[in-house]
């Protein structure tokens, strides 16, 4: 009986309401609203701002800060107009907006750009009562004017642990803007293990031309005859211009002890291993950042509910741990932190394979089916990862 009571008093409220928005319309008073001011903005790995607050004046009331959403938004990507709303942090006591790098790719993505890529960008702070047209916005007479190159996801790097290195990469690439180190045209920076340097995830077309050069002068430069990929050439020194044949986007190595480089597919080096995912709807939670260490706990694995299976950390950023090739049993498993439950429990998620899987602290325990898995846990995130 209460639950039919409960649902004949939603259809009542929302009768009410309905017939409210036919009545009084919304009506921004654009007039006397001011726009949101931006103060002060830097753009690095990801993109933050200070503001000053818009002030919106809807039916002749003044309202309230924290019922404003402020967001940033792309409106040119390359001299094309666009309107593109970024997934955008707003600590309202600071007056500051945060974006993550990952939203500004996730965006340039969905416009069809690829990993490599380098574009000009045109940002707006905007301000609004909500998501829908009839509101009305108020946008910053200010922007943001910046080059954004799209990168491959920080997990997904499999040298981000590599050194700086002096070698890097110059020539004729259309991606990148760079035409063979003329004016402000920076070489395409190389890292190094101490034998082999990288330049990691580079758009190339088969019309264009690159070398290898150290510390961006000509006095030391190698080229080479490519031969394929994954397949080690001879370069030397002032060699030919390299070319590959087919447009993609490379990991382009050199070793200039021993005269030879070599090209791979972006992505094909058996350290990248991490899944591409999305994470530009989901909000960090930095009190998940605290835990030293993660496990995976529960009947699904050997140690029960007594003891983890324990993850690796493979990424600080974002945050990332995972156990490969693990063995489950048909059973429910759990996300713990420190090998205790106060703090880090995470859990409740509907188990689906190879998509982000939402946990909530405390939440129930999972359940999975036999098999062999790898698991990865985004704990920052509160999400996870299985792919078998």
């Amino acid at each position: 009986m209460k639950k039919i009571l409960s649902i004949i008093f939603s259809a009542a409220v929302a009768f009410t309401l309905a017939s409210c928005t036919q009545q009084e319309k919304i009506i921004v008073s654009t007039g006397q609203s001011e726009a949101p001011v931006i103060l002060s903005s830097n753009v690095g790995d990801d993109i933050t701002l200070n503001y000053t607050p818009a002030k919106i004046i809807i039916n002749g009331e003044t309202v309230k800060n924290s019922l404003v959403k402020n967001v940033v938004a792309i409106v040119k990507v390359a001299d094309q107009d666009v309107d593109l709303a970024l997934s955008t942090k707003d600590d309202q006591e600071a007056c500051a907006l945060t974006v993550k790098g990952t939203a500004v790719t996730n965006a340039l993505k969905g416009l069809g750009h690829e990993e490599g890529e380098t574009l000009d960008l045109v940002m707006v702070m905007r301000s609004q009562m909500s998501e829908t047209a009839n509101t009305g916005r108020l946008v910053s007479n200010e922007t943001i004017n910046t080059p954004w190159t799209i990168k491959a996801p920080a997990g997904n790097n499999p040298y981000a642990s590599w050194d700086p290195s002096e070698w890097g990469v110059t020539g004729s690439i259309a991606s990148t803007g760079n035409n063979w180190g003329n004016s402000d045209d920076p070489d395409i920076t190389m890292v190094t293990d101490g034998t082999w340097h990288v330049a990691y995830a580079v758009k190339l077309t088969p019309t264009d031309e690159f070398k290898f050069r150290k510390d961006s002068q000509w006095t030391v430069n190698l080229g080479g005859d490519f031969v394929a990929i994954d397949e080690e050439f001879a370069v030397s020194q002032g060699g030919p211009n390299i070319k590959v044949a087919e447009e993609g986007t490379y990991d382009l190595f050199v070793n200039p002890e021993a005269l030879v480089a070599k090209i791979i597919v972006t992505g094909s080096n058996s350290g990248s291993a991490i899944p591409d995912v999305d994470l530009s709807g989901y909000e960090v939670n930095e009190a998940m950042a605290g835990a030293t260490t993660w496990g995976l706990i529960g009947p699904a694995q050997p140690g029960g509910w007594d003891v983890d299976t324990d993850l690796e950390k493979v990424s600080d950023d974002p945050e990332i741990w995972c156990v490969k090739d693990i063995e489950l049993a048909g059973d429910k498993f759990k996300f713990r932190g420190n090998d205790e439950w106060k703090d880090y429990d995470l859990g409740g998620g509907t188990v689906a394979l190879d998509t982000i899987i939402e946990l909530s602290k405390g939440g129930g325990d999972m359940s999975i089916e036999a098999g062999t898995y790898t698991v990865y846990l985004f704990p920052t995130y509160m999400v996870c990862y299985i792919t078998k």
